[in-house]
C-alpha cells in the first residue's frame, strides 16, 4: 500500500493506494492529470521543497537546511538564531516577526519529514537490492 497527499479544503489529506488509476476520481476533482504512458516507481520522490506566502515575502524551501525568505538565503539554523534581528532590520513588525518564526518552524519539520522519508526510502532500496542479489544468487 502507498500513500498520496492532496490538499482538500485547505487540509492535506492522505489517500492510500496500490496503483494511480486507483486515485483517479480524486485527481479529476483537484484538475490534476499525469500524461500519456506516464509511470512512478516505487522509489519516486516528488516532494522537495515547500513554498509559503502570506503577509510579506515568499518563504522557500531550498534544500540542504537552506531557507530562502524574500533575498535573504540562509540555513535553518541561522535563521533561528537571526529571524528577530533580520525582521527588524527590514521593517517588520513584531507580529509579523512572530509569523516568520513559525514558518521558519515549518520548514524544519517539513525538511525533517522530508529526510525521514528519504532514509526509509534508501532503507527499503538497500533492502530490495540485497533481496535480489540474494534471489540471484540461488
Amino acid at each position: 500500500m502507498k500513500i498520496i497527499y492532496l490538499l482538500e479544503n485547505l487540509i492535506w489529506k492522505s489517500f492510500e493506494y496500490e496503483n494511480l488509476e486507483n486515485l483517479k476520481d480524486e485527481f479529476e476533482k483537484r484538475n490534476i492529470s499525469l500524461g500519456d504512458r506516464c509511470t512512478l516507481g516505487d522509489c519516486v520522490s516528488l516532494i522537495t521543497g515547500i513554498f509559503l506566502n502570506d503577509s510579506g515575502h515568499s518563504v522557500t524551501y531550498t534544500g540542504n537546511s537552506t531557507i530562502s525568505i524574500g533575498c535573504h538565503n540562509h540555513t535553518i539554523d541561522y535563521w533561528k538564531e537571526n529571524f528577530i534581528e533580520i525582521g527588524e532590520n527590514n521593517n517588520y513588525l513584531g507580529e509579523q516577526i512572530s509569523e516568520y518564526e513559525n514558518y521558519i518552524n515549518i520548514v524544519e519539520l517539513f525538511e525533517k519529514g522530508l529526510k525521514k522519508l528519504n532514509r526509509t526510502a534508501q532503507s527499503n532500496r538497500t533492502k530490495l537490492t540485497k533481496g535480489l542479489k540474494m534471489n540471484w544468487r540461488r
